[in-house]
């Protein structure tokens, strides 16, 4: 190959070089594209639903609390009970969608110390963590950039599922700790309850899948952290045995980041 034909050949290849580049940033603005208009679809679309199905559930409660003893027939008192319940539960779905949906356009960047957002989230869990002799074993956590209410969140997520799904035959205890991932902090919050199918260890960080058979909540804790996590460009995943408990672990970069939207 001569001089030229070298030439010519490195001058196609960044041309190709180029032109890739140009679609792999088109395709990345169309995704982000794409993502802000779900998300303002499901902002409005829950907002929208709120007040029709408010009023169900409000009408559907009054009339159990009010005619509820009037009927009858046994059965119709246990359909109006599912109606009750069923719109409440929807109600429940929306606002949690309405909030998922908010996360990431309403994040606010400051520099704190991490220990602050786990303490707020201790002090909302402190009632389960007394009642049911929860043992919080915890380490020194990092000054972070990010939205501190919002890590709560997270934290509050994974102590509240580790004390819903403890194991019946053993007192629940429930560890928090650092470690140093360069670039990054990781957190980890462990237990010692039921665990989880790792089949399923994926899934559980999808919005609606609810963690184990439980019927309480409404399946987006998970997917709430995992949205959270991404906002502040870390990552979130589990290891866990069934019976075993469960070790969540999340990490957060150590210097200020541009949000990704």
């Amino acid at each position: 190959m001569g001089e030229g034909d070298s030439e010519r050949f490195v001058r196609v290849n960044e041309r190709k070089l180029r032109n890739y580049i140009r679609k792999q940033q088109a395709i990345a603005e169309d995704l982000k594209r794409s993502n802000r208009d779900l998300e303002s679809f499901a902002y409005a679309a829950s907002h929208d639903l709120q007040t029709p199905l408010r009023k169900v559930c409000n009408f559907a409660a009054y009339l159990q609390d009010e005619y509820g003893d009037g009927f009858e027939d046994p059965m119709a008192q246990k359909y109006l009970k599912f109606i009750v319940d069923g719109a409440s539960t929807a109600q429940a779905l929306i606002n949690g969608l309405l909030y998922f949906s908010r996360i990431g356009r309403e994040v606010h960047s400051e520099r704190f110390n991490l220990d602050s957002a786990l303490d707020e989230a201790l002090f909302i869990l402190e009632d389960d963590i007394r009642e049911k002799g929860v043992k919080i074993e915890r380490g020194k956590l990092p000054e972070v950039y990010g939205d501190e209410s919002l890590l709560a969140r997270v934290f509050q997520n994974l102590v509240g599922n580790a004390i819903k799904f403890r194991h019946p035959e053993h007192a629940p205890v429930v560890r928090i700790c650092l470690e140093d991932a360069g670039d990054h902090w990781k957190i980890s919050v462990a237990d010692n309850g039921m665990g989880i199918d790792m089949r399923h260890a994926e899934q559980i960080f999808v919005i609606f899948r609810r963690l184990g058979t439980s019927k309480n909540g409404s399946g987006l804790g998970l997917a709430l952290c995992k949205r959270i996590v991404e906002r502040h460009l870390g990552r979130i995943w589990v290891e866990s045995a069934e019976g075993k408990g469960s070790t969540f672990y999340f990490t957060l970069p150590k210097e200020p980041a541009v949000w990704a939207r």
